[in-house]
Parts: structure tokens; C-alpha cells; sequence
């Protein structure tokens, strides 16, 4: 067999197994994408007797007094902070009960009042016993990397 045909025939052999490779690829894009869904599905259908506005296909929970996740029957991803007066204390659920890989959004609304997040337990975020959110407009984004006893930052 002469080389040419040779490596005619091995190209097309690596050509096969890259749309193979592609096509598992693609199927586990699918399969992650999926499981997004089912979380956001999850995510949407909870709900409370705080108001609540949609933000691109998730709930967004407006906070006017302190809340423990501990003591919420709910698992937004955003929360829009408003104390009318006064602390607003918001303490974070504990990273071994929290899926790995969860972000949670705090943007304070007001310029009234006080806003803190806190850990709950021994947890952290990112060493830390709290984050102060001082001015109007503030952004906190925090997730759970691993599942351990530390919230990071964003």
C-alpha cells in the first residue's frame, strides 16, 4: 500500500473519531444545560410573601427587615436589599448545605439604614465575619467553590 493511501486512510480514521469526540461533546453541553434548567425551574418555583420581580428568568426578593437563610423557606439567587431604617442583617446559609457552585446576589437599593452580610457558624467570606454594604447601589456576589466553610467574593 503506498504511503498516500496510507495517510488518506489515517485521516480519515482521526476525522471519525473527532466527530465522535464532538458528538459526546455536544451531548454533555446538552446534559449540563439541562441540569441548569432543572435549577432555575427549581429556583422560580419557590416563592414567599416578600415582593418579588423577575429579573431574566429568576426571582429577585426585595428585603426590608433582617433574614436568616436558616429561617427562609426560600433559595433566591438575588436579593435587593431595602432596610426602611435601622440594621438589615443577612445571614448566609452554611456552605456544606449549599450546592456547590451557588452564587448569591446582594445589591443594596437604598441609602437609608444599615446592611450586613454575615456567615453563618465558623463559615467565612473570604476570611471574614461579615461584609458591610455602606452605600446605596452596592453589589456583593458570593459562591461556594467547594462546599467547605468558605464563601468567596466575586
Amino acid at each position: 500500500m503506498p504511503n498516500d493511501l496510507r495517510i488518506e486512510k489515517i485521516e480519515q480514521s482521526v476525522a471519525k473519531r473527532v466527530a465522535a469526540i464532538e458528538s459526546q461533546v455536544k451531548a454533555m453541553n446538552v446534559a449540563g444545560d439541562l441540569a441548569g434548567l432543572s435549577r432555575q425551574v427549581a429556583t422560580l418555583s419557590r416563592r414567599t410573601e416578600d415582593t418579588e420581580t423577575s429579573t431574566r428568568g429568576t426571582i429577585a426578593v426585595t428585603k426590608t427587615a433582617t433574614f436568616d437563610f436558616a429561617d427562609e423557606n426560600v433559595a433566591y439567587d438575588y436579593y435587593l436589599l431595602a432596610p426602611p431604617s435601622g440594621n438589615l442583617v443577612v445571614t448566609l446559609p452554611p456552605c456544606d448545605r449549599t450546592t456547590i457552585g451557588r452564587r448569591i446576589v446582594f445589591k443594596r437599593t437604598v441609602s437609608t439604614g444599615n446592611v450586613a452580610v454575615q456567615r453563618a457558624g465558623s463559615d467565612t467570606i473570604e476570611g471574614g465575619a461579615n461584609v458591610v454594604l455602606s452605600s446605596q447601589w452596592d453589589l456583593l456576589v458570593v459562591w461556594n467553590p467547594d462546599g467547605g466553610a468558605v464563601w468567596m467574593k466575586e
